[in-house]
């Protein structure tokens, strides 16, 4: 019995003893992140070491600095040059004839496009054969009064006089119609509009048959396109920089890939007081009439102006999130990754405003080649 009893007390206890025992929190499994690689990059500059066939993989290039011209850009739009445009009005009223012109037509300086037929020619051709009669006859009494009456040679030079000034003043009247004198007595009434100068029609505002006044609407507008305008609003506080005569390259959408060579022809008086710019024209050589009045371009203007810089291949430099990177040789074989500010790149060279110096030599070509490795160390 006591034996039983013996053996109940020390189960009881054992089992107010359990129950008296806090139950354990499972234990926490922390997962390890693998670092980011723009965290891997602030951690700070470590010697990579490279060697073998990835060693001659890489090209060099040792940091300096170089004279670099100063670019102002700005945007800008195309038009005729005003300087190389014909615009052809009608001397007299009169009726078109012989049209032989289009919109497109190629035109050299003197050629015909159309006869006007007009009355007003007509007239001023009968006052010049009148006039040029009455000289003759003016003429012929002269040589008569001299051989019989000396008295009277005086007025027959009078008369003679104004006769020849009667004559030039209808023999102007023609040559500002563009009408020859008649020297056969037959009236052409019809008077020649030609070409001041050599270019393309780019408008005719006149059909076969029209009747047409001098008004100031031209009939005919001809331009020479082997050069265009090119005009660009530049900013108040970048005028003082922009002369006449200053070498500039256009861009445009249409022809991406080719550069236009342009000058500084004109900039205005006067600056728009609600955008603070000033008007600059440039001249711009259309070699193959391959730029289109109204087209949109961008304008790189070379200022007299310098400054020293440091300029590396853009293959040198890579981006580790917001940031940009470059290998400067460390040693033989031993590279280090440093961080270099920018301004943009330009003919395939970033310019560096700081992180390298003249003196440095870093790995212009296979920069990614050295990333990657660098990214498999860090793993």
């Amino acid at each position: 019995m006591r034996t039983l009893l013996g053996w109940m007390s020390v189960g009881l206890l054992a089992l107010g003893l359990g129950g008296c025992q806090k139950e354990q929190p499972p234990e926490k499994v922390v997962e390890k992140k693998a670092p980011t690689e723009e965290k891997a990059a602030a951690e700070g500059p470590a010697v990579l070491k490279v060697e073998g066939e990835m060693l001659h993989n890489l090209k060099f290039e040792k940091v300096h600095e170089e004279l670099r011209q100063v670019v102002l850009s700005a945007t800008g739009k195309l038009g005729f040059n005003e300087d190389e445009v014909a615009r052809i009005i009608a001397p007299v009223n009169g009726q078109v004839q012989q049209l032989g012109i289009k919109i497109g037509s190629e035109v050299r300086k003197g050629d015909r496009l159309f006869f006007l037929n007009s009355r007003d020619a007509a007239a001023a051709m009968t006052d010049n054969m009148e006039e040029t009669k009455d000289l003759e006859l003016a003429l012929k009494t002269q040589r008569m009064a001299k051989d019989l009456f000396e008295h009277q040679a005086d007025q027959s030079q009078r008369d003679v006089e104004k006769a020849k000034a009667r004559v030039t003043r209808t023999e102007e009247a023609l040559r500002i119609l563009g009408v020859a004198p008649s020297t056969d007595g037959k009236l052409d009434p019809r008077i020649p509009v030609l070409s001041p100068r050599a270019g393309t029609v780019i408008e005719r505002g006149v059909t076969e048959g029209q009747f047409v006044q001098p008004e100031h609407d031209p009939l005919v507008i001809i331009s020479d396109l082997s050069t265009l305008w090119a005009q660009a609003d530049i900013f108040e506080h970048d005028m003082r920089n922009v002369k006449v005569g200053q070498r500039a390259q256009l861009t445009t959408s249409a022809y991406p890939d080719r550069v236009f060579n342009a000058q500084v022809s004109y900039m205005a008086q006067v600056i728009d007081s609600d955008t603070r710019t000033v008007k600059v024209r440039f001249t711009v050589a259309n070699p193959g009439r391959t730029l289109k009045p109204e087209m949109f371009v961008s304008v790189r203007l070379f200022l007299n102006e310098s400054d020293k810089c440091i300029l590396v291949p853009a293959t040198a430099v890579f981006a580790i999130g917001e940031k940009n990177y470059a290998y400067r040789k460390a040693g033989a074989g031993e590279f280090v990754r440093v961080e270099v500010k920018g301004d943009g790149s330009e003919g395939g060279r970033m310019r560096v405003m700081g992180g390298l110096t003249p003196g440095d030599e870093i790995v212009s070509a296979g920069a990614l080649l050295l990333r990657q490795l660098e990214a498999r160390k860090q793993q």
